[in-house]
């Protein structure tokens, strides 16, 4: 200020999370979110004491950073699928996870359970298929008729993040082997 008044500062038009501490600007990083909003336009206004007021815009650009896919989920119907023991084929699960990027490139695995190799899953669509080995009566691999798998979608980042869930339940049908 040329005439050496004091000056005060207020924000205009400030999204929630930039806040004014004492004399400085805060960021609470809670607010932002690239997917959201790429940039934040807000306003510091200086007044004087003899009432002069100036505007300045600034403009807040939020970088992109990866987050981890979620929601892994069944999404060919109820929780769980089943096949019957010595045929093989699709177990009528398909696995799905949300990607925050929005970028719909995930890729699938079977991250555990598969001891006995009998299951195989589609790395692009999630599919989940089991051999024609599949033995109900093996109490090494299944429990009452069950086998429960773990499954992982991992997005394409580098480096790369997943999410898992371990209770995707398989139910094998037994046949009459006399």
């Amino acid at each position: 200020d040329p005439e050496n008044q004091a000056i005060s500062w207020s924000l205009i038009g400030a999204p929630a999370f930039v806040t004014r501490v004492g004399n400085q600007l805060q960021l609470l990083s809670a607010g932002l979110n690239y997917e959201a909003a790429t940039s934040h336009n807000f306003t510091i206004r200086a007044t004087d004491t003899g009432g002069l007021v100036h505007d300045t815009t600034f403009t807040l650009y939020v970088g992109n950073v990866n987050e981890s896919p979620y929601n892994i989920r069944d999404v060919d119907g109820a929780h769980g699928g089943a096949v019957t023991e010595g045929v093989g084929g699709y177990t009528g699960i398909q696995v799905q996870a949300d990607d925050p990027e929005g970028s719909g490139t995930l890729s699938y695995s079977i991250s555990g359970g598969n001891a006995s190799g009998w299951f195989s899953i589609n790395a692009t669509t999630g599919q989940i298929y089991a051999s024609s080995a599949i033995d109900r009566e093996n109490a090494t691999y299944v429990t009452s008729g069950q086998i429960t798998l773990s499954v992982t979608a991992t997005d394409n980042a580098n480096p790369a993040l997943s999410v898992s869930r371990s209770d995707v339940v398989v139910t094998i049908a037994n046949v009459n082997e006399a």
